[in-house]
């Protein structure tokens, strides 16, 4: 590599995109003084995987680029982790980027990600409800990563392959129905484009200006966090003064300083959703000095006197039980509890009838189970309706009626979603959230004991 050459490590799945991303980067590469290595990870899921191992292989040695090949088990991950595939697949994809890029000396990692890819990252967030950040969608840079293909479309890509008769490998999966991105990919863009021609220029339009509003604000809320909120910071642990928190009265700008403290813990906002930062506003809101949040990726929100702690791990012996947020769908340990729980989304029709599901087993219509779904324990006051009852009661008085031993009341799990009791964990669920004939989609929650 010579003195004034810039290496990049070229994310190459052998697909159209990557393929085609490979050789504009190698014609390229004189004018440009580039030095090119590539990367492929088999994701094993499916069985000619490693075809396409071979191919980019191939492709590169061709070339004579170095390449670097690596196998990950995603379905045994997705098992361990309690992941969806996508998840899994993308946790294990941006590892295995990072650690090669670093190996290999690269200062950037290109990765194929066209204009088709984000419109369909803008719908997809749209679909799960998205804030300005969603909408902001892919980013051309976000370093070390780069996307040279941004405002390329898919159909220019492909015509490129063509006029040059440049073999790639098809993925079978991307046209599998059972993705989300590929229903919006084959039915839902083309049907909107034409309803409303253009329409793909104007969601780019709308992230385009997302991105500038969620650019600002992020300045805004960076600087007013480390300025006047943070106390101490360590890589472990964050500390911020109530009384600066408060002093924020835009109720978003608030939110967008809690973000950015779970960032300085995180270290990228893709591990923060919109349901972490609800719990953390009504901790802010309700709580009292002791009560706590634990949050996923062992991040635990704790309240103090006139402080906020953020913190990774280790909750004390005594602590309090505190609130869960579920993953949905994914898995959530309650350690207080000794219990772990899994949540899915299941089409009406893949679920088993609610009566032949076990004790440790709830099924409740997500259409009516409002966000975020809270794991906690019983409080003085807390009332629920009894599946199959009018009328609400006491859960003091269920327990009664159960005969749950008082020394037993404190340790029941208690699922409570949009703020209400959901579901008395391995006991009865609340009318209003049960299965009924209109349910399209059921949320499968099962609490087992670890």
């Amino acid at each position: 590599m010579s003195r004034g050459s810039q290496r990049i490590l070229v994310a190459v799945s052998g697909g159209p995109d990557s393929t085609a991303l490979l050789e504009i980067l190698i014609a390229l590469r004189p004018d440009y003084d580039l030095d090119l290595h590539v990367a492929h990870l088999n994701h094993m899921l499916r069985p000619d995987a490693a075809d396409d191992a071979e191919f980019v292989r191939a492709l590169a040695g061709e070339r004579g680029l170095p390449v670097i090949v690596e196998s990950v088990d995603v379905p045994a991950l997705v098992k361990s982790r309690k992941l969806s595939v996508e998840e899994a697949a993308r946790n294990a994809r941006r590892e295995f980027l990072l650690r090669t890029a670093e190996a290999a000396h690269a200062q950037r990692i290109a990765l194929g990600h066209h204009a088709d890819d984000r419109v369909e990252t803008v719908l997809m967030r749209i679909l799960r409800g998205t804030g300005v950040d969603g909408l902001a969608g892919i980013r051309p840079v976000a370093l070390p990563f780069i996307r040279p293909f941004f405002d390329a479309t898919r159909a220019q890509i492909e015509a490129y392959l063509h006029e040059r008769g440049l073999p790639y490998r098809e993925d079978p999966s991307n046209r599998d129905p059972a993705f989300l991105r590929n229903r919006i990919r084959r039915e839902i863009v083309p049907r909107l484009e034409d309803m409303q021609p253009g329409f793909r220029a104007a969601v780019l339009r709308l992230s385009e200006l997302a991105e500038r509003d969620s650019a600002w604000m992020f300045v805004e809320a960076s600087t007013y966090l480390v300025q006047k909120a943070i106390v101490e910071q360590t890589p472990q642990r964050v500390t911020l003064r109530l009384a600066a928190l408060s002093r924020v009265m835009v109720p978003a700008m608030r939110r967008r300083v809690l973000r950015e403290a779970m960032r300085l813990i995180f270290g990228r906002m893709t591990d923060v959703e919109q349901t972490h930062v609800d719990a953390v506003m009504r901790l802010l809101a309700e709580g009292r000095s002791g009560a706590c949040v634990h949050l996923p990726h062992g991040l635990i929100v704790e309240r103090g006197y006139g402080t906020l702690v953020l913190r990774i791990g280790e909750s004390g012996a005594a602590e309090a039980v505190g609130e869960f947020v579920l993953e949905v769908p994914g898995g959530t340990e309650v350690p207080p509890l000794g219990i772990s729980i899994r949540a899915e989304l299941l089409l009406r029709r893949q679920a088993p009838s609610p009566t032949e599901e076990p004790p440790n087993v709830a099924q409740l219509d997500c259409a009516t189970t409002p966000q975020p779904l809270v794991v906690r324990t019983w409080r003085r006051g807390d009332r629920f309706t009894p599946l199959g009852m009018s009328g609400s009661m006491k859960l003091h008085d269920f327990f009664v009626n159960e005969r749950v031993p008082r020394r037993e009341r404190e340790k029941i799990p208690l699922l409570t979603a949009g703020g209400r009791i959901a579901w008395i964990v391995g006991y009865r669920i609340d009318d209003a959230f049960k299965v009924t004939d209109a349910t399209t989609t059921v949320l499968r929650i099962e609490a087992a004991h670890r």
